[in-house]
């Protein structure tokens, strides 16, 4: 079940979707089951408001593979919540080109704006 976050009346949906078989066909590199299981958890972490610790788990991930999309999208919503808009346009940018048909991505970055 998808948590909400609201900033400047704007909802962005902060969910977990499992993306195996998507990702490894479409990105460079593939996503790692520790990468899979650091997103999983980042996801709890922020979903249980525990920012500096979601954030480790996913900058731990784009360090590993700096083109995770998921990653990169919820670093976006992490800086949302934080105030950081032109940051977090920046990261959701980036998930969308990356694979620009994951509804989610889209409706966070128009959000994001």
């Amino acid at each position: 079940m998808p948590a909400t976050i609201s900033s400047k009346s704007q909802s962005l949906s902060v969910k977990f979707e499992a993306m195996a078989g998507v990702t490894r066909r479409v990105l460079k590199k593939p996503v790692t089951a520790r990468q899979s299981g650091l997103i999983e958890q980042g996801t709890a972490l922020h979903n249980a408001r525990r920012f500096v610790d979601a954030e480790r788990c996913y900058q731990t991930v784009l360090r590993e593979n700096p083109e995770h999309p998921d990653a990169l999208n919820l670093m976006g919503v992490l800086a949302v919540e934080a105030g950081r808009i032109d940051i977090a346009i920046d990261y959701m940018r980036k998930a969308v080109k990356l694979l620009p048909r994951q509804a989610i991505y889209q409706n966070n970055l128009g959000n994001a704006y």
